[in-house]
């Protein structure tokens, strides 16, 4: 008998390779994916201004970057905790000096102008329709712990967010004419708007991401969220917090979606590539005996014949476990 349905995602004409550049940005599970694009040592930037949910000032922060706006100071403002915020960007880059704080933002705004720039692939992850309208500085992508009655709570509709995306694709398209975008919605469930209001949130943004598919050929869909919600299907897949995916619930997801996304040529590379971090993170019972010396000569040696095909690849970090 079988006890669950399983999701098979179709071919998605993606083929990334390790001369790709790729930019995550998005909700949360952009750096889910994103971690594990970069374990095997792709070219990846993720979330270089930090986490945005909302589709709108994720796109408006593209949109800055892609015409190489700048933060001044005045678009800073103090929050509660002391920290220099700017509204469409994450209170990670915001410290309680205010020039630190600008260098931090406008250093993320250059990277993220670089990637845009560069990006041969650019994954965008929604995470909720909802949004905040700050009633003087507009929509906004984090509250930044001010007060509930500075904002009104507003839910996009699908051609709204259809609208914003063609006016994002037509500014990047501006400075990249070759990126593909892959559009992802985040299983992460935004409850705190409540069950009910959450999935008309997730239908608002799969609705969205279907039409942008069906008008742009270089847009692609990639079943995250249904890989968790419809496939898995079951809480032992969430983390205490019933919100957030476990880890063995994001590697079933990237084990779904690698194979349609990654170039199978290569896949010899990856499964080299695994080898070797698992051999960094061994911790050997004897690090002093022969057999162990030899060991990390072989992984050595290993990395060397790698970085002789693919020498823009990083194993710094491994080849310090490897002289340990």
């Amino acid at each position: 008998m079988t006890f669950r349905t399983e999701l098979y995602p179709k071919d998605s004409g993606i083929n990334i390779t390790y001369n790709d550049q790729l930019l995550l940005v998005g909700s949360c599970f952009s750096e889910n994916i994103g971690h594990r694009l970069s374990q095997f040592k792709y070219s990846t930037v993720v979330n270089p201004l930090g986490i945005i949910y909302h589709p709108k000032p994720l796109h408006n922060l593209l949109k800055d970057a892609a015409n190489d706006i700048r933060v001044s100071e005045k678009d800073l403002i103090q929050n509660i905790d002391g920290k220099y915020i700017a509204w469409n960007i994450h209170s990670r880059l915001s410290t309680t000096n205010v020039q630190e704080s600008l260098a931090n933002i406008n250093n993320g705004m250059a990277k993220l102008r670089s990637s845009l720039i560069h990006a041969d692939y650019i994954f965008l992850t929604y995470g909720t329709a909802y949004y905040y309208h700050h009633k003087e500085f507009g929509t906004v992508a984090n509250c930044h712990k001010f007060p509930s009655s500075h904002f009104d709570k507003k839910l996009s509709t699908s051609a709204e967010l259809l609208d914003d995306f063609n006016d994002l694709l037509s500014t990047i398209t501006t400075i990249n004419q070759k990126a593909k975008i892959l559009l992802t919605i985040s299983p992460v469930r935004h409850i705190k708007d409540g069950i009910i209001e959450n999935s008309r949130s997730k239908a608002a943004l799969i609705t969205t991401a279907h039409s942008i598919c069906e008008q742009h050929l270089n847009c692609h869909y990639l079943p995250s969220y249904e890989l968790l919600i419809d496939d898995l299907r079951d809480y032992r897949f969430y983390a205490d917090d019933m919100v957030h995916p476990t880890a063995k619930a994001i590697d079933y997801v990237w084990s779904k979606i690698s194979p349609i996304i990654l170039d199978l040529s290569e896949s010899k590379l990856r499964a080299s590539i695994q080898k070797l971090i698992a051999a960094a993170a061994h911790r050997p019972f004897n690090p002093n005996s022969q057999e162990h010396q030899k060991f990390m000569a072989s992984q050595k040696l290993a990395v060397e014949q790698i970085l002789a095909d693919y020498p823009s690849l990083d194993f710094s970090e491994e080849l310090k476990a490897f002289d340990l």
